[in-house]
């Protein structure tokens, strides 16, 4: 469904905004995913097919929450291939700018919203559609470092967490995208009792794989507080039965009401109060059909103190999509009530959710309220309550089954 957000913006912008939101019908290339719809109802997503996309990128590793590195790469992405409804997979290289190849796999796509924006306030709009990423990335290199973390010399995979965005321009019917890619530190990715891929391997550092990152429009490493409000607008959806391809998706459940508040900053790997590169936030939101997730403290049998939010940094100019932009990446322990079970019957799930947030970037004007901070999730691990709740629990890519995306003032 179309975003229903619009940035809080200067008086001095307001007129623009109206002028943008005047404009024709005709500009919209594309439309709703069409996801929208009664409470627990089939729906049948609206996406166009998305190109190849070779983008300039960078590397970023992080060491004690301080920049270590950040390296010239490529992002080379195939066109994404449908798996499910709403759902994607997309072959994924990255190079040095030597060209040697670095890390290479196939990331898997959950869809969770589309919206318009305007990159030249009062001009024809792009349309962006926005993808949860999940990914067990392997290499071909035996040279770690920045580009390729050092677990992959033991295990033939390492786990990476993101977003991927499709940015269509309509006027020069052209393609924009960006990626997020984070593989966290030992703590979150290799815990002997509860990873997947246990072992000590970089206690300290962390790694991530962003692009587009060029001079005109860098992507800034910072450790950036993230903050908090009411949440409103966009929603929920049941996506645990939507394969083979071509069945029904669910659709969207409406967000009703929900709060998103910091509850203190600090490093995470190891544990300091600086740089304070990561945010424990609880988040909690209820939805119109009866569904409702919220954020917990499982801390610290689990790593996360409800959800925490690692910052990467931002872009910082308008030069290309997705325009002056921070991000954070996006990982804690949930209950989630799913209203529209098989059996009638709301059933409660514990969840470990990932994702990313997102603030700023190009003027969004898609309906009467005000905000540009944007919150999408979905589970790596879910369990109803009253099962077996075993690890492990994290360091590869599981089937997804609730993602959620809401706006916070």
């Amino acid at each position: 469904m179309f975003r229903t957000s619009l940035p809080l913006v200067a008086s001095s912008l307001a007129a623009v905004a109206l002028t943008a939101l005047a404009a024709p019908a005709s500009a919209q290339c594309f439309g709703p995913d069409n996801l929208a719809g009664p409470c627990c109802a089939p729906a049948s997503a609206n996406l166009p097919a998305f190109p190849n996309m070779t983008l300039p990128g960078t590397t970023i590793c992080w060491d004690a929450c301080t920049v270590g590195a950040q390296q010239c790469n490529q992002v080379v992405l195939n066109a994404p291939i449908q798996v499910g409804c709403a759902e994607y997979t997309v072959d994924f290289q990255s190079l040095d700018c030597a060209g040697n190849a670095q890390l290479k796999g196939s990331l898997h796509l959950d869809y969770t919203r589309t919206w318009e924006e305007y990159q030249v306030p009062g001009a024809a709009p792009s349309q962006v559609w926005r993808f949860l990423v999940k990914a067990d990335l392997g290499t071909s290199s035996s040279l770690f470092g920045c580009q390729v973390p050092s677990c992959l010399g033991t295990h033939p995979t390492a786990f990476y967490e993101g977003y991927l965005d499709y940015s269509f321009e309509c006027a020069s019917a052209s393609w924009q995208s960006a990626l997020v890619l984070f593989h966290g530190c030992d703590k979150y990715q290799h815990d002997p009792a509860f990873s997947a891929r246990p072992g000590s391997f970089h206690p300290t550092r962390s790694f991530a794989i962003v692009a587009p990152h060029t001079t005109a429009n860098p992507f800034v490493p910072a450790p950036l507080p993230a903050s908090g409000g009411p949440v409103f607008g966009d929603g929920m959806r049941d996506i645990s039965a939507t394969s083979p391809p071509g069945t029904a998706c669910r659709s969207v459940e409406t967000l009703a009401q929900g709060n998103l508040f910091p509850l203190g900053s600090a490093c995470a790997c190891p544990f300091s109060f600086f740089p304070p590169q990561t945010t424990a936030r609880h988040l909690d939101g209820f939805g119109t059909c009866g569904s409702d997730f919220r954020s917990i403290n499982a801390f610290p049998t689990v790593p996360w103190f409800e959800m925490m939010s690692t910052s990467l940094g931002g872009w910082t100019t308008g030069a290309s999509y997705p325009g002056p932009e921070k991000v954070w990446i996006e990982e804690g322990t949930f209950l989630h009530t799913e209203a529209c079970s098989a059996t009638g019957v709301p059933q409660l799930y514990v969840e470990i959710k990932i994702g990313a947030s997102t603030e700023g970037g190009f003027l969004a004007v898609t309906g009467p309220v005000g905000g540009d901070k944007f919150t999408d999730l979905v589970d790596n691990y879910s369990r109803p309550l009253g099962t077996p709740v075993t690890p492990p629990f994290f360091g590869v890519a599981r089937p997804s089954h609730h993602v959620v995306h809401v706006n916070s003032l």
